[in-house]
């Protein structure tokens, strides 16, 4: 095949998977401002959780249309996604009272945050293509953060980062070898 038709060909194999993750990212929204406007009343700052969402719903509409449209945008667009999530998944401790995280209240984004990563893996593919690790560290860190320990949260989250290159590293070295293996 040529590298146009390969092109097409990986095109329209991601192109479903990108319509499922726009689809999902919609729904999520919806139930994140479901979850803002039901809980409101126990929010240490209800303003910032309006003006969190706002943006959380312009950034869906971005990412909705770009990823859609624009699949050359893709890759840089989905770092930007995990770096707009951390923000996002981060300013529920200025909503949401310790009390409550303690508890087992959602982060303020809920399970929108979840899209981010499902990006970066339909943008990047494979395992040796991964460029953002410890996206899953970050939004423990911020759950560290609310309960005030910032000093240890930034330690977790930095670690988080380098383990997860080197996790990468020793992925991609992993399976350059299984690949090896398997021509012979």
């Amino acid at each position: 095949m040529a590298g146009g038709a390969e092109l097409n060909l990986a095109e329209r194999v991601l192109a479903p998977l990108w319509r499922g993750l726009v689809g999902y990212r919609v729904l999520a929204f919806g139930y994140a401002c479901t979850l803002v406007v039901t809980g409101r009343a126990d929010y240490r700052r209800p303003a910032v959780a309006i003006v969190v969402l706002a943006a959380v719903g312009v950034w869906t509409v971005v990412t909705t249309y770009s990823y859609l449209r624009a699949r050359a945008a893709a890759r840089w667009l989905s770092v930007a996604d995990v770096a707009v999530t951390m923000v996002a998944v981060g300013a529920t401790v200025l909503v949401q009272t310790p009390e409550r995280i303690a508890g087992g209240a959602p982060v303020l984004t809920s399970v929108w945050s979840a899209g981010s990563p499902i990006a970066v893996a339909l943008a990047y593919g494979g395992m040796r293509h991964r460029t953002v690790p410890g996206h899953r560290v970050d939004i423990r860190a911020a759950d560290m953060n609310s309960e005030g320990d910032r000093e240890r949260a930034s330690r977790e989250t930095v670690a988080g980062a380098a383990g997860g290159v080197g996790t990468t590293r020793r992925a991609s070295a992993s399976e350059e070898r299984n690949e090896r293996g398997a021509e012979q």
